[in-house]
C-alpha cells in the first residue's frame, strides 16, 4: 500500500545558509514537503560539527546534521559561480518557497535577492531568517543564539540572580525562530492559492526573543523590568524543590491550587488562617509557604511527589535530565523513540513526532543525507518550467494546477483604529492580512494556545476567544489590588490581541448548542483542556465533526493524550522540567533552586501549534478533509532538544549544563560597566578572532599561542574569559557590543525590558508598536514577529473586553435576533 499523503505532499522547499533556517526545514520536511537542501562544495558547515556518532569526527557521522537534516535531500551547488547561480534560478522556477538565512544583503549582492527570484517565479515565497532582519541598523551585526537571547531580553531575566544570566540550552532561540519562520512560510502558501500573490517574510532571532515574556508591554504600562529570580516566581509560588532523591517542580498559583495544596500537607496551621485566601497576601509572605513547599517535598521521593501532588491537581512534576525523559514508561508508550536507516551509520534511534495528525501524518520518511547524494536525482526532475499566470495555484509535481480556493467572506467584526500616534505605511504600500480567509474558535487558555492563536490572528485570521466570567484566564477581576489588576491586564493584553471574545458557561447545555453552531462557521477549533474535558461536554472533535465534516481541530494537552501520564495536569514549567530542559538551564555545579525554570515551552509550543493548524489547512485546501491534531505541550518542546536526546541515544551521553559556553567556539557573559550589566561575545573563527584582537588595540595577552586556534582558545577558555572579562568592565555593555560589531565579531548587549522598549533598531523596523485600549489606554507591544515585508506590522486589533463580540458572533454569525441575545445574557448562558 503507498503511504498515505502528508500535508505538505507536492511542496517543494529549497533550502540555503544554515544552520539558522535548518530546523525549519525540517518542520516542512517532516509534514510531507520535497525540501532539497542546497550545500556549498565544501558541504553545510554543520557536518563539520559534533558531537558525533561514536565520537568519530566525519561529515557523515555528525549528530546536528542528521537530527536537523533528516527528510531531505541533498545537492551541492555553488552559488559563487556563474553557473551554480543558474543552476539555482532553473530550480526556483520549479519551487514553492525558499528558506535562506544568509546575512542580510547576501543573496540580492549576488544577484538571487527577492526581486530577482520573483521574475522568475512571481509567486515565490521567500523566508529569510536571520539575526536582526533584512532591514535597520543592527541588521548586518553578526548573531548566533547567545547573540539573540541577550539582545531580545531573555537573558536578563534567566538564571540566578547573584551569578551571570544564562542562556536556556540546545539553541532554543534559533529553533523557536525557525519554528516561526516554519509557520509564516504555510500561511504565505496558503494565501497564494487565493491572491497568486508570493512573500518575502524577514524573521528576525532578536524580535522573537523579543516578544517573549512580556518585557515591553510590562515596562511600557508600568516602566517595570522583570529581573532574574532563580526557579522561583513568588506571585505563583512556583520553583524546583530538592526531594528526598532528587528535583520536583512545583507550581500552585490559583486560589484553587493552594487549597489543593493546604490538604494535601495536612492544613498546617502557620498558612491556615482565612487571610491565605488572599492572592496578595501569600505572595507578601511567599518565604512562609516556601518553607512549606520545601518540607513537603524533602520528605518524599521525587517520584512521590509528582504522584501525589497530582492526585491534589497541582501541576507538580519531576525534573528529569535527557536520559530519565526518554527512558520514561510515558515517553516510551507514547512512541516517541524510533530508528532510521543511515547509509553509512546503519540503523539510528531517533526522537520522534513533534505532532500527531490524523489524517496526514507526521513521518521520518528517510534520514539526514549524504553531501549532494540527491544532486543529480533533483536536477534531473526539476526541469525549468514557465511561472504560473498570477491567480493561478502552480503545478505541483504529481498535482494538476488548480483555480485558486474561493474566499470565504465574513461579516466584518467591530474593529478598533490603531493609536494615532503610531504612524502606518501608505496605503499603497500594504496588503491585506495573509490569514484573512481563516476563523478560529479558540478555548485554550493562559499561554501556550493563546499564543498559538494570537500568532494567527496577527496575520490574520478571525480567532474567537471563548471565556467565561465565572472563570476568568488572566484578566483582573473587580476590586482585585491594582497592582495584580495591572499584571493581569498586562499578560491578557499581550497574549490575547488580534481576537474577538464572547462568552460562554459551558455547563449549561444551551451554551454548548451555540458552540456547535459556531463551528459550523468556523475552519479551526483549538484547546489545550486536559484529553478528558472536551470530551465530557461532548464538544471533541468527534462529536463537533458531525456539523462541520471538514473541520479542523487541534488539541493541545501538556503530556499528550495516551501514555501513563495523559491525565497529569501541568503548566510549561512543568514540562521544561520534565522534558530535560531545566537540569541543563543553568551554570555547571548550580544548585536546583536556581535551574530554568520559566515557562518557555509555553511559547515553543504555541509555535509548533501554530504550524500544526496551517498545515492542516493546506492539506484540506488539498483534500477537502479535516482532522484532528495533537500538540503535546512536552513532544513540541522535545523537538528542540533532538541533538541532546541524540547524544543519548547514540552515544550514551546524558549532558550537563554548561552555562553560556559552547562546545564549538568560545563564548560567554563578560561583567560590564553599571549594575548587573553583560555583554555577550562569542568568536566562531580564526578570522573573528584576528578582528577581536584588533578592535581591541592588539594587546599582548592576544598574542598568547594558548589562544592562537580555536582549540587552543577552547582548551584555555578560563584564561581566555579572565582577560576579556577585564576589558569589558571599562565598557558599558552596548559600547562592547557596538566597538566589536564595527569589527565584525559577534557581541550584544544583555538588554532589559527598558532597554528593549528604547532599542532604535526594533523602533526602526516597526516592531515596537502601540495599541490603544479603553481600559488602559495607549499601550507598547511587541510587535508582530514573521515581518511579512510590504504589510504593515501595526498590531490591527487589540485585546477585546469580556464578551465583548457576542452580538457580532451570536447575532451576525449565527443570525440570533438582538432579543435572543439579550435573554441568552439574562439566563446566563452568555456568562
Amino acid at each position: 500500500m503507498p503511504p498515505e499523503p502528508q500535508a505538505l505532499s507536492g511542496v517543494r522547499v529549497l533550502e540555503l545558509g544554515g544552520p539558522l533556517g535548518h530546523y525549519c526545514g525540517r518542520l516542512l520536511a517532516d509534514l510531507g514537503a520535497d525540501v532539497v537542501k542546497i550545500e556549498p562544495p565544501a558541504g553545510d558547515a554543520v557536518r563539520r560539527r559534533g558531537p558525533f556518532a561514536g565520537d568519530r569526527p566525519d561529515p557523515e557521522g555528525s549528530l546536528p546534521f542528521y537530527y536537523f537534516n533528516a527528510n531531505k535531500r541533498s545537492l551541492v551547488l555553488d552559488l559563487e559561480s556563474v553557473h551554480g547561480r543558474e543552476k539555482f534560478l532553473d530550480l526556483v522556477r520549479s519551487a514553492d518557497a525558499v528558506v535562506e538565512s544568509f546575512p542580510a544583503g547576501y543573496l540580492p549582492g549576488i544577484g538571487l535577492g527577492y526581486d530577482a527570484l520573483r521574475r522568475v517565479r512571481s509567486d515565490l515565497v521567500l523566508t529569510s531568517i536571520t539575526g536582526f532582519g533584512q532591514t535597520g541598523p543592527y541588521a548586518s551585526f553578526r548573531s548566533n543564539d547567545l547573540i539573540a537571547s541577550a539582545m531580545g531580553g531573555l537573558l536578563y531575566m534567566s538564571g540566578d540572580p547573584d551569578a551571570a544570566p544564562v542562556v536556556p540550552p540546545c539553541d532554543e532561540a534559533e529553533e523557536l525562530a525557525d519554528a516561526h519562520a516554519a509557520y509564516a512560510t504555510l500561511v504565505a502558501l496558503y494565501n497564494r492559492r487565493a491572491t497568486g500573490a508570493g512573500a518575502h517574510l524577514d524573521v528576525s532571532l532578536q524580535e522573537t526573543v523579543a516578544s517573549l515574556y512580556f518585557t515591553i508591554v510590562r515596562y511600557g504600562m508600568k516602566a517595570e523590568i522583570v529581573r532574574r529570580i532563580g526557579s522561583s516566581v513568588p506571585a505563583r509560588w512556583c520553583g524546583i524543590y530538592p526531594t528526598r532523591d532528587g528535583w520536583a517542580s512545583v507550581y500552585v498559583g490559583p486560589t484553587p491550587h493552594f487549597r489543593a495544596f493546604m490538604e494535601w500537607a495536612g492544613h498546617p496551621d502557620e498558612i491556615s488562617g482565612p487571610e491565605w485566601e488572599d492572592p496578595q497576601y501569600r505572595t507578601a509572605h511567599y518565604q512562609v509557604m516556601d518553607e512549606h513547599f520545601r518540607r513537603l517535598t524533602l520528605a518524599r521521593t521525587t517520584e512521590e511527589v509528582a504522584r501525589q501532588g497530582q492526585e491534589y491537581h497541582i501541576p507538580v512534576g519531576p525534573v528529569y535530565t535527557t536520559g530519565q525523559f526518554l527512558d520514561h514508561a510515558h515517553t516510551r508508550a507514547r512512541g516517541f523513540r524510533m530508528q532510521v536507516e543511515h547509509p553509512t551509520a546503519g540503523r539510528l534511534p531517533f526522537p520522534g513526532a513533534t505532532y500527531r495528525f490524523a489524517a496526514s501524518p507526521w513521518r521520518l520518511s528517510r534520514p539526514a543525507p549524504l553531501l549532494g547524494q540527491h544532486t543529480e536525482e533533483v536536477l534531473a526532475e526539476l526541469a525549468p518550467s514557465p511561472a504560473p499566470r498570477a491567480g493561478e495555484t502552480p503545478a505541483l509535481p504529481g498535482r494538476p494546477p488548480t483555480p485558486p480556493a474561493p474566499c470565504t467572506l465574513h461579516p466584518e467584526p467591530p474593529t478598533s483604529s490603531p493609536s494615532p500616534s503610531t504612524p502606518s505605511p501608505p496605503p499603497s504600500t500594504l496588503h491585506p492580512p495573509p490569514f484573512s480567509r481563516i476563523r478560529i474558535l479558540d478555548f485554550s487558555r493562559v499561554w501556550a494556545g493563546p499564543f498559538g492563536t494570537r500568532y494567527l490572528g496577527d496575520l490574520g485570521a478571525e480567532v474567537i476567544r471563548v471565556e467565561s466570567a465565572v472563570f476568568l484566564d488572566q484578566r483582573s477581576a473587580p476590586g482585585t489590588d491594582p497592582q495584580r489588576r495591572y499584571e493581569q491586564t498586562c499578560l491578557f493584553q499581550e497574549v490575547n490581541r488580534s481576537k474577538l471574545s464572547i462568552t460562554l458557561n459551558l455547563h449549561d447545555a444551551r451554551a454548548r448548542d451555540l458552540v456547535r453552531r459556531l463551528v459550523r462557521v468556523v475552519d479551526v477549533v483549538t484547546e489545550n483542556f486536559s484529553p478528558r474535558v472536551m470530551k465530557r461536554w461532548d464538544l471533541d472533535y468527534a462529536h463537533l465533526r458531525r456539523q462541520r465534516h471538514d473541520l479542523i481541530m487541534v488539541s493541545q494537552p501538556g503530556f499528550g493524550a495516551s501514555g501513563p501520564l495523559r491525565d497529569f495536569v501541568a503548566y510549561g514549567s512543568t514540562l521544561t522540567a520534565f522534558v530535560g530542559i531545566s537540569s541543563l538551564w543553568c551554570h555547571p555545579g548550580a544548585p536546583g533552586e536556581v535551574w530554568g525554570h520559566l515557562s518557555h515551552l509555553d511559547f515553543v509550543a504555541a509555535a509548533h501549534a501554530a504550524t500544526a493548524v496551517t498545515a492542516a489547512l493546506h492539506h484540506r485546501a488539498h483534500t477537502g478533509e479535516g482532522q484532528h491534531v495533537e500538540v503535546a505541550m512536552a513532544e513540541a518542546a522535545a523537538a528542540t532538544m533532538g541533538v541532546a536526546y541524540l547524544d543519548y541515544l547514540v552515544n550514551g551521553r546524558v549532558w550537563q549544563p554548561a552555562g553560556n559556553r559552547s562546545p564549538h567556539w568560545p563564548q560567554n557573559l563578560f561583567r560590564c560597566r553599571g549594575h548587573d550589566r553583560w555583554c555577550a561575545i562569542a568568536i566562531t573563527s580564526d578570522g573573528e578572532w584576528e578582528r577581536f584582537r584588533a578592535a581591541l588595540g592588539e594587546p599582548t595577552w592576544t598574542a598568547d599561542p594558548r589562544f592562537a586556534t580555536n582549540t587552543a582558545r577552547l582548551t584555555h577558555q578560563d584564561d581566555l574569559d579572565r582577560r576579556i572579562g577585564e576589558w569589558t568592565s571599562e565598557y558599558t555593555p552596548h559600547q562592547v557590543m557596538w566597538l566589536l560589531q564595527r569589527a565584525g565579531v559577534p557581541a550584544g548587549a544583555v538588554q532589559t525590558g527598558e532597554d528593549l522598549y528604547y532599542d532604535h533598531h526594533l523602533r526602526q523596523r516597526g516592531f515596537i508598536t502601540q495599541v490603544d485600549h479603553p481600559e488602559t489606554g495607549p499601550a507598547t507591544h511587541a510587535g508582530i514577529v514573521p515581518n511579512v515585508m510590504g504589510s504593515s506590522r501595526q498590531v490591527r486589533r487589540r485585546a477585546p473586553l469580556l464578551g465583548e463580540h457576542n452580538e457580532y458572533v451570536f447575532g451576525d454569525l449565527l443570525g440570533l435576533s438582538r432579543t435572543a441575545v439579550e435573554e441568552l445574557v439574562e439566563a446566563e448562558v452568555l456568562l
